[in-house]
């Protein structure tokens, strides 16, 4: 198997093709709507609500990543036992699956549970609906405003 992984890296960069760097033009601001911004103060808020809110979606896409290749990993162990060579004999070794259900269950079940829990907190809707009530009340939710960083605004890190 690592075999036939090293020959598919080995052609994926052979095929490759390089180019020198170049430096890039900097990066323009991210438009922001004429609705959501009829002051000049409001537009670097909502670019960070929205920043904020890209930020924590990812990072629950990353966590049903990460529980996802616990899942293939275990699987994979589940299904494909381990067979050996011993004097010309070949020996299957077992795998108790009642522990790799536990271990499922209980050390990928914490990163399903995270990762989903980021989605639904931080989706589209509500991140509309948040810009939205700051629109119209000039103020965000206390624990939107805890989670804004310097590096969640326009010019931030």
């Amino acid at each position: 198997m690592l075999k036939l992984l090293l020959l598919f890296l080995g052609l994926a960069l052979a095929t490759s093709s390089a180019r020198a760097q170049t430096a890039l033009p900097p990066r323009p601001a991210a438009p922001v709507s004429s609705a959501f911004a009829p002051r000049t103060g409001q537009s670097d808020t909502i670019y960070a609500v929205r920043h904020l809110f890209e930020r924590r979606r990812l990072g629950g896409k990353k966590w049903l990543f990460v529980s996802l290749s616990g899942v293939l990993g275990v699987t994979r162990v589940l299904l494909n036992p381990n067979t050996t060579t011993v004097n010309g004999y070949q020996t299957k070794s077992e795998v108790d699956g009642g522990a790799a259900a536990v271990f499922g269950v209980g050390f990928l079940g914490l990163p399903v549970a995270v990762g989903l829990s980021k989605l639904t907190r931080f989706s589209e809707k509500r991140e509309d609906a948040i810009i939205s009530g700051y629109v119209a009340s000039h103020r965000l939710p206390g624990a939107i405003g805890r989670r804004l960083r310097r590096k969640d605004f326009i010019g931030g890190i």
